[in-house]
Formats: structure tokens, C-alpha cells, sequence
């Protein structure tokens, strides 16, 4: 395969993973019981306040992420 039609490929591939990201938003939810990190989110095991702290596990380890 032409070095040109890969690196195209991956940059759409990589263009794509936010909206793909975005569209899985929670439902509605008390604000501060969802984590926000890079590419997704995942419910608070410990609720605070919005702005806040929080983590969330993913494939690539554990990500800081903000509380929404």
C-alpha cells in the first residue's frame, strides 16, 4: 500500500475517534457523578463538585479526568 493513502487513513481514523468520543455522552445524571477524561467518561465512584477532580480506568491505564 502507497505510504500516502496509509497516512491518510490513519488521520481520518484519528480525526474520528473524538466525534466517535462526543456522541457517547452520559444520561442525564446528579452534576458531579460523572468523570470527563480525554475520549470518554465513566460514572464517579466518589461524587464532589463540578470542576472537580476525578479518574476514570481505560485501555491505557488510569486517566485524570474532570468532574461534570
Amino acid at each position: 500500500m502507497d505510504q500516502r493513502i496509509a497516512r491518510l487513513m490513519v488521520a481520518g481514523f484519528i480525526a474520528t475517534l473524538g466525534q466517535i468520543a462526543y456522541a457517547q455522552m452520559p444520561p442525564p445524571h446528579v452534576p458531579g457523578t460523572i468523570c470527563f477524561v480525554a475520549g470518554g467518561w465513566c460514572w464517579s465512584p466518589v461524587p464532589g463538585p463540578p470542576g472537580g477532580m476525578c479518574g476514570c480506568p481505560t485501555p491505557w491505564g488510569w486517566r485524570q479526568g474532570i468532574l461534570g
